[in-house]
């Protein structure tokens, strides 16, 4: 899926894994950044083909030692 984010005021897709589904947001975890997302349902949308998992892996991985869940984050260049 790809969720769009507003960053320093300009508009951009980011990958996601979706997590949870309510009625108004989606939780996702941004596959190449690290962070969790929490997005309006409008603001989601399939993964293209162009950028899918299979031709652009993710760049990030989530850890997880002894139950806790580390996400890495990154910053924004």
């Amino acid at each position: 899926m790809v969720a769009l984010q507003i960053i320093e005021g300009e508009v951009c897709p980011i990958r996601i894994s979706v997590k949870d589904v309510n009625l108004t947001e989606v939780e996702g975890w941004a596959l190449d950044y690290g962070q969790v997302l929490h997005v309006d349902l409008k603001q989601v949308f399939a993964l293209p083909f162009e950028v899918h998992l299979d031709t652009y892996p993710p760049q990030v991985s989530l850890c997880c030692i002894d139950g806790k869940r580390f996400i890495v984050t990154c910053l924004y260049l």
